[in-house]
Order: structure tokens, then sequence, then C-alpha cells
């Protein structure tokens, strides 16, 4: 793969409507290609200074063909990801 693979910075992902605040991940998007989220294997809540604009979920997911991501959200900046 090439270099720009693996250090992802904005990232497509698919959430479930409905879930607070974009919470739980079920597919990532990359070149094109949908792949839905196995399991979250981690996810945290963290709030900056200012504890309403600034919460971040993150995740750590397996995607479906053993592919891991570490995915983070926020309002300001949407979803943001790296492959692992």
């Amino acid at each position: 793969g090439n270099k720009s693979e693996m250090n992802l910075t904005t990232i497509k992902v698919l959430s479930y409507d409905g879930y607070k605040a974009n919470e739980r991940p079920r597919a990532v998007v990359v070149d094109g290609r949908t792949l839905p989220v196995e399991r979250v294997e981690e996810s945290w809540v963290s709030s900056g200074v200012d504890s309403v604009s600034a919460v971040t979920y993150g995740f750590v997911v397996r995607c479906l063909g053993g592919a891991r991501f570490r995915l983070t959200y926020t309002d300001d900046a949407g979803w943001q990801g790296r492959r692992l």
C-alpha cells in the first residue's frame, strides 16, 4: 500500500442514525470500499476544557476482513481516523 493510506486524517465513517452524537461507527469507507465494522474493540469519551463543544468520541474498531482503525468524532471536525 502507499503511505497516504496509513495516515488517514479525514475518513468516511457510516454510523447509526438516531444514536447519540454519531456514537456508534458501523462501517469505514476506504478508497471507495465500504468495510463493515465487525466489532468495537475500545471506545472512550473525553471532554476538553469546554465540556459542551469539545467532547471527543473515540473508537478502535475491527472491520470485516481484519483491518483495524482508530476513529475519533467531534462536532467540529467530524470523523477522523487512521488505519492501525
